[in-house]
């Protein structure tokens, strides 16, 4: 039983309203998150915070409630971290999210919201978020969603060509440098983005109206998206996360056509070109993985994606797709045919049952797998949230053309390495 002891620790849960609500918010560069809640409930979400975003912009506090303020109420807690959180950050805006206890405390937050407007003179967005409550995909859109009754402070038309994106996590793995090679791969073709949700400003968020269009990225934050649309008259068009040379072609004749223009195919036959000599050192190892069975352990947004890359690009045999947190669009894909086994993932043993039989040989996922893999020798490569066990500050995107070498070399390092 010692031997095996790892197998029951328990992990803090991700796919919940509270921790979607705060990687939405999380990525606002000038904004505040308080944790209005028990300590625990702070806690965890501060330790994937920490291990997952910078350290130089965590930005997430907590009220401290404690046994005692559940009989006197929590508004004066709340009413001390507002001030600290304001003092301290200067912040351009500040999301308080409730979680159980205050809300069946019925503390009045809009409130002591009130009470502060004079001493604290920018935005305060309130959202309910109990612990208990499912799922992260939700609590993602809700968060963004509060965004748009803050906007419309642009020049009051929209930019040609240019574009918001959205449901881009600053926290995934090499997130930030897929942003980087997204804006390349638009920059070549004359299109300009405009915002970033959530890996930006509240400033420049607040003028996403001036965008011609909604790029929403695997259909996370489409509720955003739909709002905008209602609101402002600005369209919006869901995209697939561009993975693979197929993706990154269809990311941009997906946004090229929904904008109306022409795409300059002359790039894109010099970054295939760019590839194909890449991909040629390495045709031998390409070989060796062919039809390897392989499970896929992540959020809906990349994950089916990934899947399809994986299939249709490197010859894997995708076994098992297991979403951790599914959203608008996972019910319409679920029944693809690019892997051969759909699971939701409500608790880790039930997703340890199903994929054990399988026999994988190879698993992308987060650092929550690391103890199944080790367990059942898997080669593990990490693309999702939260990976808490390594460092991403180089510029190595995994998205779009750049994306595509530097991918397939993730992936082949990944088996050598355990094989070793």
């Amino acid at each position: 039983m010692a031997e095996n002891s790892s197998s029951y620790a328990i992990e803090p849960p991700i796919d919940t309203r509270l921790n979607g609500a705060i990687r939405a918010f999380g990525g606002i560069e000038d904004g505040v998150i308080i944790v209005h809640g028990r300590s625990c409930c702070h806690a965890d979400n501060f330790l994937y915070r920490v291990m997952t975003a910078g350290h130089n912009k965590i930005r997430l506090t907590g009220g401290g409630l404690r046994l005692r303020d559940i009989s006197t109420g929590g508004h004066h807690k709340l009413s001390l971290s507002l001030l600290a959180s304001y003092e301290q950050f200067k912040p351009s805006l500040i999301a308080i999210l409730s979680t159980s206890v205050p809300l069946m405390m019925g503390d009045d937050v809009e409130g002591v919201i009130l009470k502060l407007k004079k001493r604290i003179p920018v935005p305060i967005i309130h959202l309910p978020c109990p612990g208990h409550s499912k799922n992260a995909s939700l609590g993602y859109d809700m968060a963004m969603s509060s965004l748009c009754n803050y906007m419309g402070e642009g020049d009051g038309h929209q930019n040609q060509r240019d574009i918001n994106l959205i449901g881009l996590k600053s926290d995934n793995p090499f997130a930030l440098s897929d942003l980087m090679e997204l804006k390349r791969m638009l920059k070549d073709q004359g299109i300009v983005v405009n915002a970033v949700f959530t890996c930006d400003t509240f400033e420049s968020l607040k003028k996403a109206p001036d965008a011609e269009l909604n790029v929403v990225l695997g259909g996370e934050g489409i509720g955003l998206a739909k709002k905008m649309e209602d609101t402002f008259d600005v369209p919006y068009k869901v995209v697939s996360y561009p993975f693979g040379l197929r993706g990154s072609v269809e990311f941009l004749e997906s946004i090229a056509s929904a904008l109306g223009i022409e795409l300059d195919h002359r790039s894109i036959e010099i970054e295939r070109e760019r590839l194909k000599e890449k991909l040629e050192r390495v045709y031998g190892f390409l070989e060796g993985i062919y039809n390897l069975k392989t499970a896929i352990v992540g959020e809906s947004g990349r994950a089916f994606d990934l899947a399809r890359f994986l299939n249709d690009e490197l010859c894997l045999d995708v076994k098992l797709l297991a979403v951790t947190s599914a959203n608008a669009e996972t019910a319409r894909r679920q029944d693809d045919d690019y892997f051969e086994h759909f699971l939701k993932v409500e608790d880790r043993l039930h997703l340890n049952e199903v994929a054990e039989p399988m026999n994988i040989e190879l698993m992308f996922g987060s650092s929550l797998e690391v103890v199944f893999c080790k367990e059942n020798n898997v080669p593990l490569t990490k693309l999702f949230y939260p990976t808490i066990d390594q460092v991403f500050i180089s510029d190595y995107p995994l998205a779009g053309f750049r994306g595509v070498g530097n991918l397939t070399e993730l992936v082949l390092n990944t088996v050598i390495d355990l094989n070793r």
